[in-house]
């Protein structure tokens, strides 16, 4: 009977252990998965500014060629 309670003590023990052990992992885990993604989050607008600053530049100098070519057209007309 002694050896019965000595086993039950001991798994419920180790049950106990094994549950708060694998509730304080997914919160962890949760903490992780967030700073992931702000870190993602991140380095995607980094990308975003980089691929869209030379495009915006080759705009920019495109509406000055043709602002240029209408006010060669104007002067020529005349």
């Amino acid at each position: 009977m002694k050896k019965a309670f000595i086993y039950m003590v001991i798994g419920l023990s180790f049950f106990c252990i094994l549950f708060l052990s694998c509730s304080k992992k997914e919160e962890e885990v949760k903490k992780e998965k967030g700073a992931i993604e702000k870190m993602t989050d991140q380095v995607a607008a980094d990308a975003l500014d980089k691929i869209n600053d030379p495009l915006n530049k080759a705009r920019s100098v495109q509406d000055m060629h043709d602002q240029n070519a209408e006010q060669i057209e104007d002067t020529m007309e005349e």
